[in-house]
């Protein structure tokens, strides 16, 4: 996933002893909530960790600090205002009202942190409110983003941050995002429907259906919010999900289960990071990036895609689809053991070790074998299409380019490249290599 080192800025956010109910300060019994009085406001306080501060069971009006909060409303309709800092605010039982406030840069070099905002039981309204820092946000931080959270949610929730609403825990009413936000689903199968701005969505355990809708949208469906920005609390959870990441530039990463994943128009990055078997990863429209830790299948239809697959069994399908794709190649030793005579033959459209066949592929232009084992000797078959051959990985390689403009990499043993019909370029590295028509040659002994 793409945690950054700033995940560890929030570790402090811990619940330790709980801190009295505070008075409203002299100096600010002016400021209101809501248009309302606060009966309960919190000190501004410089202390680490932070004391989590709670309401009564009843009807609180909770005023934050300017600087990171725990709030808990408690029993009772509760409005709670978090105003500046990265708050964490739950509003427990009743019909709650939570304001996230405006946030802000704690350290320039590290970006923007938002706030975490969890209704629970009961017809709540939530505004995460507009911060203008999270609208320039490098990309790495989106798990920052403010966030409408149901981690606790006794069963599955719906939640639609583009119409502003959410069931399960209640009828919740969320505030039209002026900026960017969230969604942190619960434990159960959800529905998860992201805005047209920038999304952030983690899926939690439970087979989820997420729809990241339009933006540059961030999806982990199988993390919970606190492992994701702070590298702590359920981790990874299991599930098979089903993500739709619709247009924009999205990236989605699954580390559990069967989990399908597509990403619809745009130039997308889809990861399957978990030895699960049976995830399926469809790029869809635009120049997609796919990548498999083993088990899954691969389709990268339109678009200049480049495909990434460390194969951990056998029957894996890969489809880079319309347009010059490349496909980086790895499999485990239990698949390719060290010194294995490994084939790729796109006119049978398989890949094969010691001519038994572990993954079927069709649409593939260019493949590089640099994270396989060392292979004892590399077949390729290329196709009428243009092939781009990296063969490092082995100590021999026998490769015929066939139609198209071929680029075939030899190793560093003795090589044969056969660029056939079309301007080839034919580069035996090491060795005493044979080439033969080639248009471009580089260290062939062998011309003939």
């Amino acid at each position: 996933m793409r945690r950054t080192a700033t995940a560890t800025a929030l570790i402090g956010i811990a619940v330790t002893a709980l801190a009295p109910v505070a008075a409203a300060a002299p100096a600010r019994a002016a400021e209101t909530c809501d248009g309302k009085v606060p009966t309960i406001v919190v000190p501004e306080s410089t202390s680490f960790p932070i004391t989590p501060v709670q309401g009564t069971a009843g009807d609180d009006v909770i005023l934050g600090s300017s600087r990171r909060d725990v709030i808990e409303g408690l029993g009772g309709n509760d409005t709670i205002c978090g105003l500046a800092g990265a708050d964490r605010i739950f509003g427990g039982e009743g019909d709650d009202r939570l304001f996230g406030g405006l946030d802000e840069d704690y350290y320039p070099d590290d970006g923007y942190y938002g706030d975490h905002l969890a209704p629970g039981p009961g017809d709540d309204f939530v505004d995460l409110g507009h911060d203008p820092a999270s609208e320039d946000i490098w990309w790495g931080d989106r798990p920052y983003f403010d966030v409408v959270a149901f981690e606790d949610a006794p069963g599955p929730v719906t939640v639609d941050l583009g119409a502003g609403t959410a069931t399960g825990e209640g009828t919740d009413t969320i505030a039209p995002l002026v900026s960017n936000g969230g969604i942190a689903g619960s434990a159960y199968d959800d529905v998860l429907i992201g805005s047209a701005a920038d999304d952030f969505i983690t899926g939690g355990a439970g087979e989820d259906r997420i729809e990241s809708a339009q933006g540059d949208d961030l999806v982990y469906p199988d993390a919970d919010w606190l492992w994701a920005v702070e590298g702590r609390g359920d981790g990874l959870l299991s599930g098979d999900d089903r993500v739709s990441a619709g247009p924009g530039a999205d990236e989605v990463i699954s580390y559990r289960g069967a989990d399908d994943l597509d990403g619809g128009a745009g130039n997308d990055a889809l990861s399957a990071m978990g030895r699960d078997q049976g995830a399926r990863l469809d790029g869809g429209s635009g120049s997609d990036y796919l990548a498999s830790a083993g088990g899954s299948d691969l389709f990268g239809f339109g678009g200049l895609d480049a495909l990434e697959v460390f194969v951990v069994g056998r029957g894996d399908v890969l489809d880079g689809g319309p347009g010059v794709d490349r496909l980086t190649f790895g499999a485990s030793r239990t698949v390719v053991p060290r010194g294995s005579r490994l084939t790729v033959d796109r006119s049978r459209a398989r890949i094969a070790v010691d001519g038994r066949k572990i993954a079927g592929f069709v649409d593939l232009e260019g493949i590089d074998f640099n994270r396989a084992p060392r292979l004892r000797l590399l077949t390729y078959v290329g196709g009428r299409g243009p092939d781009h051959v990296d063969g490092s990985a082995a100590r021999r390689v026998r490769a015929w380019g066939r139609g198209g403009d071929d680029r075939l990499l030899g190793s560093g043993g003795r090589d044969l490249l056969d660029g056939g019909p079309g301007r080839d370029v034919l580069d035996g590295r090491q060795g005493r290599d044979r080439c033969l028509a080639g248009e471009r040659l580089r260290s062939c002994e062998v011309r003939r």
